[in-house]
């Protein structure tokens, strides 16, 4: 079964809109949405047996403008992390955004 970055919308937390997916498939482990720049964004990963075709995993992250309902595709960040020399798997999981 495919997997997506969704999200849902709630104002009382005991009614919640139906899920709608960010992200195309293959896309999975979502941190919690920061908001910077007018806009949310939101970091996630991708499994290697989908969204790069490959043997490799990678960090990305989307951007929904103030006002807007559209999200960004998925853009990778942090490439360099699937080629450090400790890293033998070629893995990059579970990114985490922090504003400074």
């Amino acid at each position: 079964k495919d997997y997506y970055v969704s999200r849902v919308v709630t104002r009382d937390w005991q009614t919640f809109s139906e899920p709608s997916d960010i992200t195309p498939p293959g896309f999975a482990s979502p941190d919690a949405p920061i908001r910077w720049d007018n806009a949310t964004i939101i970091a996630f990963q991708a499994y290697p047996d989908k969204s790069l075709g490959g043997k490799s995993s990678g960090l990305f992250f989307s951007r929904r403008d103030d006002g807007s309902e559209i999200w960004s595709e998925p853009r990778p960040f942090l490439r360099e992390a699937l080629t450090l020399p400790w890293n033998t798997g070629g893995r990059a999981i579970d990114p985490t955004l922090v504003l400074d």
